[in-house]
């Protein structure tokens, strides 16, 4: 036998191995058998906004019920009608005094309440806000379920502000980033404000809106 008979007697063999080889190979596989799947990447999933409670609900109403009358919840001083020389007689000196232009008066932390009181040159409280730890569990979705959408929205460095219209005054809920798990911005604090009082005619000051 000469060398091109033996080459085609080879090609044959050759096929017909591979053929059997490929079949082999697929014969291991279960039909319908696909990839096991990878195993996630560890890490913090959000927790979805769920709807407020019934305590949040009723929580919320009490806050924009005290609003109307100028106050916070858990305060009984309220803006417009209030001296901040009638604090300090019931509460005593503050922890801090502290003037910001910017805002256009002075503003008396008392740490220990959680609650700190704006005022104008002439004494008059024209802010009152708590940090409270009941308003602290509050989310955004929870405000604007309850009140609906702010008529004011603003953004103050990482924080946001919602504010809404209280008659003569203003409620505004300031939010801090999402964190501990949580989808939602949650309340740092929230405010009650009176226009009125950081106007300023004398100086030709129009004064804060919000």
């Amino acid at each position: 036998m000469d060398r091109r008979q033996l080459l085609m007697n080879i090609k044959p063999i050759l096929v017909l191995a591979l053929v059997m080889a490929m079949m082999a190979m697929a014969g291991c596989q279960t039909p319908g058998q696909s990839a096991p799947p990878q195993a996630a990447e560890p890490g913090n999933t959000p927790v979805a906004p769920a709807s407020p409670t019934r305590e949040e609900t009723a929580l919320l109403q009490e806050i924009a019920r005290s609003a109307q009358a100028g106050k916070v919840i858990n305060c009984d001083f309220a803006v417009k009608s209030t001296t901040f020389d009638d604090i300090e007689k019931t509460w005593g000196e503050p922890a801090q005094l502290q003037y910001v232009g910017a805002a256009k008066g002075t503003y008396a932390t008392y740490a220990d309440r959680k609650i700190v009181f704006g005022f104008n040159k002439g004494m008059q409280v024209f802010e009152v806000r708590t940090s409270a730890g009941e308003v602290q569990k509050l989310a955004s979705g929870d405000v604007k379920e309850v009140l609906g959408e702010p008529v004011m929205f603003r953004t103050l460095g990482s924080q946001q502000m919602f504010g809404y219209q209280a008659g003569d005054y203003r409620l505004e809920f300031v939010f801090n980033p999402p964190a501990d798990g949580r989808s939602e911005p949650a309340v740092d604090h929230i405010n009650v404000f009176y226009p009125a009082g950081t106007v300023n005619m004398m100086a030709d000051d129009p004064g804060r809106q919000w």
